[in-house]
C-alpha cells in the first residue's frame, strides 16, 4: 500500500484538488500568451547571439556543435522514453515513487549512452570530443524532469516561460563571452552545459515538486512504458528526418557547410513559434479537461 507521503508529491498543487474546467481554460489561455511572448524573446535573443557568434567563430565550429546537438537530441529522446508525456497525460497525480523511478530510469540511460559517446570520441577527433562533452548535459537535465512534469500537468506556464528565457540568456551571454576570450568551439560546448545547469537549478527551485533522489526500479512506471514508446515514436521519426539531413550535408559538403546550414536553420525556425506554443499548451490542457470530465 502506498504511504501518505508517496500518494502525491509534497507541495504539488494537484495533491489537494483537481483543476476545474474553467480554471483549466484560464490557465491554458494565459499559458499560450506567455509562451508566445517567451518564443519571441528567445528567438530574438538567439538571433542577436547568432549574429555576434558568426563574427567570432568559424563555420566548422558550428558544424562540430551541430553534430554534438544531434547526439544530444538522440540521447534526450532515448532517456525520456516518452514517459514524461505519459505522466502529463495521466488522470492521476504521479506519486513521489513514480518520479523517483522515472529519474532513475532516465539517469541510467543517459549515463550509459554518454559513456558510449566518450568511448568512441577519440576515433572522430575534435568533433567527437565536442559531442562527448555536450552529451554530459543530459545527465544533468534529467534531474529537472519531475519538476517540469508537475508544472506542465498543472498548466503553470509562467515558470516554464521564465525557465526558457533564463536558459537562452545564459547560453548567449556565456557563449559570446567565451568566444570573445578565444575559446573557439568550446565556447558553444561549455555554454550548452552552463545553460543546462542554470535551467535545472531554476526550475527545481521554483517548482512545487523537488525529487532529486533516483530510485532504480520499474514497478510504478511499467504500466506507462507502452504509451511512452508509442508517443516517442513520432519524435524519433522527426529526429531521423532532421538529423539524417544533417548527416547528408556533412557527408557531401563537409563540416563547414553543415555549420552554415545549421546557422540558417535557426533563422527559418522562427515561423514555427506559433505551432510550438499551441502544442505545448494543448497537450496538458486537453489532458486536464478530460480528467475533469469535460
Amino acid at each position: 500500500m502506498t504511504s501518505p507521503t508517496e500518494a502525491a508529491p509534497q507541495g504539488s498543487s494537484e495533491a489537494g484538488e483537481r483543476l476545474r474546467g474553467e480554471e483549466i481554460r484560464r490557465r491554458a489561455a494565459s499559458g499560450a500568451t506567455l509562451l508566445a511572448v517567451r518564443s519571441i524573446a528567445i528567438r530574438g535573443l538567439g538571433f542577436l547571439g547568432n549574429i555576434v557568434l558568426a563574427r567570432l567563430l568559424a563555420p566548422r565550429d558550428f558544424g562540430a556543435v551541430a553534430i554534438g546537438a544531434a547526439l544530444l537530441a538522440f540521447i534526450s529522446l532515448a532517456a525520456d522514453g516518452g514517459l514524461g508525456a505519459a505522466l502529463i497525460r495521466g488522470d492521476h497525480t504521479p506519486t513521489r515513487r513514480m518520479y523517483q523511478q522515472l529519474l532513475g530510469f532516465q539517469l541510467l540511460i543517459a549515463l550509459a549512452l554518454t559513456l558510449v559517446v566518450f568511448a568512441v570520441a577519440p576515433w572522430f577527433g575534435r568533433p567527437g570530443w565536442v559531442a562527448a562533452v555536450m552529451t554530459t548535459a543530459i545527465c544533468i537535465s534529467v534531474f529537472q524532469t519531475p519538476a517540469v512534469i508537475d508544472l506542465e500537468r498543472n498548466l503553470m506556464f509562467r515558470q516554464l516561460a521564465f525557465m526558457d528565457i533564463i536558459q537562452t540568456t545564459s547560453y548567449v551571454v556565456w557563449s559570446i563571452a567565451a568566444a570573445a576570450a578565444g575559446a573557439g568551439v568550446w565556447s558553444l560546448v561549455s555554454a550548452t552545459v552552463v545553460q543546462t545547469v542554470v535551467r535545472s537549478g531554476y526550475i527545481i527551485a521554483v517548482a512545487p515538486v523537488r525529487v532529486l533522489r533516483p530510485r532504480f526500479g520499474l514497478d510504478t512506471i511499467r504500466p506507462i512504458l507502452a504509451f511512452g514508446t508509442q508517443f516517442q515514436a513520432v519524435n524519433v521519426v522527426n529526429l531521423v528526418r532532421d538529423q539524417g539531413l544533417n548527416v547528408g550535408i556533412a557527408a557531401l559538403g563537409g563540416v563547414s557547410t553543415l555549420g552554415m546550414w545549421s546557422m540558417a536553420y535557426r533563422f527559418i525556425q522562427i515561423p514555427f513559434m506559433l505551432f510550438e506554443t499551441l502544442w505545448r499548451v494543448t497537450f496538458p490542457g486537453m489532458a486536464r479537461l478530460i480528467e475533469a470530465g469535460e
